[in-house]
């Protein structure tokens, strides 16, 4: 049965980047994305409209939009992609990223900026999931029935908490996916070593890294979802988005951890 101490696997990323003032998009969206293609490897396929400007990463299988409102980097769990890219890798390139919306754009009036981080902690089964989340409190299912609204099968769990001019939404919930494995990883997986001839150290290699990327699929798990922001935020110079980024995802591994270990 997994353990409500596993190591969590880290299932989406997002930064954005919200402001005012940013129509002159509809002039420089064209420079502005042509600047990216050739400074900045592995942005492919760009797509312009009046609403915004997306580009793809092949090598992370990133997505990053902007627009005259905001700007956003993201990067999600897929069959193709088992771990997502170390946090200073995306950090760096939202930073880049942003300093060249911000320059084309000449932006200077900024009313949001957030990091989004949603970890998952592998559960036996769905009841499991659900029973851990429950277990946090607050809104128990002893409380539901005492208000008389019936059997809770099913509860979430969320707060809001401030640490310096940082707010932080925090959501757990139940989730159940199914991301198809490839036949090849699955059958790795399973092999053992021992019963071949031959490249024993290359299979048992094989398994270890096969074994990892299943691990990286829990179907059944408990979702804690971290959305950091700060309002009004000054003109991002330098190696500021880097450093919020960097900053409140330890903070928000360590506060995920904390969560889901001290339960009720």
């Amino acid at each position: 049965m997994p353990s409500m101490f596993a190591r969590p696997v880290l299932h989406r990323l997002v930064f954005e980047l919200r402001y005012d003032y940013g129509y002159t998009y509809l002039d420089r969206a064209g420079a502005t994305i042509n600047d990216i293609l050739k400074g900045h490897p592995g942005w492919v396929n760009p797509q312009v409209n009046p609403q915004g400007g997306v580009l793809r990463n092949l090598d992370h299988e990133m997505l990053f939009n902007f627009g005259s409102r905001k700007l956003d980097l993201s990067q999600t769990q897929s069959a193709k992609i088992a771990e997502l890219a170390p946090i200073e890798e995306f950090a760096r390139l939202a930073k880049e990223l942003t300093a060249t919306v911000v320059e084309w754009l000449e932006l200077g009036d900024f009313t949001r900026m957030g990091f989004r981080a949603w970890r998952l902690y592998e559960m036996g089964s769905s009841d499991e999931a659900k029973k851990a989340v429950i277990g946090l409190g607050v809104l128990s299912a002893d409380l539901i029935e005492k208000m008389e609204l019936g059997s809770a099968s099913e509860v979430s769990w969320s707060a809001v908490v401030e640490t310096n001019d940082v707010t932080t939404r925090i959501a757990v919930s139940a989730i159940e996916q199914n991301i198809e494995v490839d036949p090849a990883t699955l059958k790795a997986a399973l092999d053992v070593p021992h019963m071949h001839d031959r490249n024993q150290k290359k299979i048992l290699a094989d398994r270890v890294k096969a074994k990892r990327r299943v691990a990286n699929y829990p179907q059944f798990a408990v979702l804690v979802d971290m959305d950091h922001f700060v309002q009004d935020p000054p003109r991002p110079e330098g190696g500021s988005i880097a450093e919020f980024i960097t900053s409140q995802f330890q903070w928000g591994a360590t506060a995920s951890d904390r969560i889901i270990k001290t339960r009720s």
